[in-house]
């Protein structure tokens, strides 16, 4: 008896299920496959992106540092947005009782003109500086010019110096805290920006702008005692 000739409607309905089932696994392996990269990809992630205190020590150990060689013309000018959130920042340096004794001057070019007549043994160094800001303190009236909270003031207005360098380093920016080094009396820097020296006390010069080197290729000068004694005691 001769065999049966297969049923060409049952041959279709079982290769188009064999068809569906290989278009599934393969859909399923897919998703497999993306599950895989994004687990692996969210374990690199945490694994690899610096922390908040990773990002906060390499800021403050290695990228705030001491610049006097900055980008000329347009490219080496903090915008002065960047200048308006730093100073947000060096506001919110701890002071007494909220006094706020800190000043900041962002001087300008005119004004930075009549610096450099003051010490032209330093005019090179001077124009080759993009921005410029005075900063001096109200000190607090006392039995004395240094009395406690006079010099709790110049503490403030210390860190203020600080925040605002730090915050200035975070966007890409350098800066260097200029003092005796300018070669001229704190008094003749305060009367150019209009200041009488009774009224205020000069805190430094603050260079800034975008520097030639980025900080964060910069060698980091070596601590002399680093937190060794006597830097640093433990008491019991």
């Amino acid at each position: 008896m001769a065999a049966a000739s297969p049923d060409p409607m049952e041959m279709l309905k079982a290769a188009t299920s064999s068809e569906a089932e290989m278009k599934e696994e393969l859909i399923k392996a897919s998703a497999r496959i993306v599950l895989s990269v994004i687990l692996g990809l969210t374990a690199v992630f945490f694994l690899f992106w610096p922390s908040k205190k990773g990002i906060v020590k390499q800021l403050i150990t290695r990228e705030r540092r001491s610049v006097v060689k900055y980008k000329t013309g347009v490219d080496g000018k903090v915008p002065g947005f960047v200048v308006t959130r730093s100073l947000e920042a060096a506001i919110h340096a701890p002071n007494h009782f909220l006094n706020e004794p800190w000043r900041f001057r962002v001087l300008g070019p005119e004004t930075v003109k009549k610096i450099v007549v003051l010490n032209e043994a330093k005019k090179e160094l001077f124009e080759g500086v993009p921005g410029w800001m005075l900063v001096s303190v109200v000190l607090t009236p006392g039995d004395t010019k240094w009395n406690p909270k006079a010099l709790e003031d110049h503490a403030a207005t210390a860190c203020a110096v600080q925040n605002f360098m730090l915050a200035l380093a975070s966007e890409g920016f350098a800066s260097k805290w200029m003092t005796g080094a300018m070669g001229i009396p704190a008094a003749k820097l305060l009367e150019v920006a209009g200041v009488a020296e009774k009224d205020e006390h000069f805190m430094g010069i603050l260079f800034m702008g975008k520097p030639a080197t980025p900080t964060a290729k910069m060698d980091v000068p070596k601590r002399k005692v680093g937190i060794a004694e006597p830097v640093l005691t433990r008491l019991p």
